[in-house]
């Protein structure tokens, strides 16, 4: 099975600046480091080390080959024009760096007395970046496209659906390594961390959602705008019809 979420419906409201930023400067350093494997180790997450910061940043940017890159650049820029879009640049970008941050910085932490290993890659934020998307946007669409028992597939999934299933699917991978460190675990790590920074910009309304959180999905108050106490008493918006949240395209009417 090998499958790519690239495109959403979800509404956006700012052009993905930061991520396609991000994007070519993965690629970048991918294109820089291709046959220089003793420099690769000094940007890689090490282990059993000692706490580095700096790796826990450059180590989001290396990537073990083209597939990888693919893969995760396609995932990137799906659920980075949704969150970007809804937050703008200036606060996706430091979004998506701290959550790599944190992540690194937690796993380094917790293999320091590891004899030796390490890791690397962008996954980690890119499944925040989809629990985030999750949160904001549960009943929106991907298209997904790729390979499913060797044939070729192209559709349309409920981001919930999508998103839900991954991180199953991580969780029994994860199982079946008895929850050691594994790429599994590091990808369960980064959706907590998404869930709980998408569930905080949803809670302290630091986002519009439109009233199509997940939140509002599961208590049944889709299309009631979230605000603030002192805005409360303001007429509302109009909402959308409550089987589908709105479709959208950038830039917004």
């Amino acid at each position: 099975m090998l499958l790519f979420p690239y495109r959403t419906d979800a509404p956006v409201y700012h052009f993905p600046v930061a991520t396609i930023g991000l994007i070519v400067v993965n690629v970048i350093a991918f294109v820089a480091l291709l046959g220089s494997s003793g420099d690769v180790q000094s940007y890689i997450l090490q282990y059993g080390e000692g706490l580095k910061p700096l790796q826990w940043v450059t180590s989001n940017f290396v990537h073990g080959g083209l597939m990888h890159l693919f893969g995760n650049m396609i995932a990137l820029w799906t659920f980075g024009f949704l969150v970007e879009g809804k937050v703008g640049p200036l606060v996706f970008l430091p979004l998506y760096l701290g959550m790599g941050f944190v992540q690194c910085g937690l796993e380094q932490a917790v293999m320091s007395g590891a004899g030796h290993g390490g890791s690397f890659g962008a996954s980690a934020i890119l499944f925040g970046l989809m629990a985030i998307a999750l949160i904001w946007s549960p009943r929106n669409d991907v298209g997904v496209a790729g390979l499913l028992v060797f044939r070729p597939v192209n559709f349309d999934a409920p981001i919930v659906v999508f998103c839900g299933l991954m991180f199953i699917w991580e969780l029994i991978l994860a199982g079946l390594v008895g929850f050691t460190v594994s790429t599994a675990v590091l990808h369960i790590s980064g959706a907590v961390i998404g869930l709980l920074v998408g569930t905080a910009f949803v809670k302290l309304n630091w986002v519009d959602c439109e009233g199509w959180d997940l939140f509002s999905v599961m208590s049944g108050t889709v299309g009631e705008k979230r605000e603030p106490e002192r805005k409360k008493k303001k007429k509302k918006k109009k909402s959308a019809p409550a089987d589908k949240a709105p479709r959208k395209k950038w830039p917004p009417e």
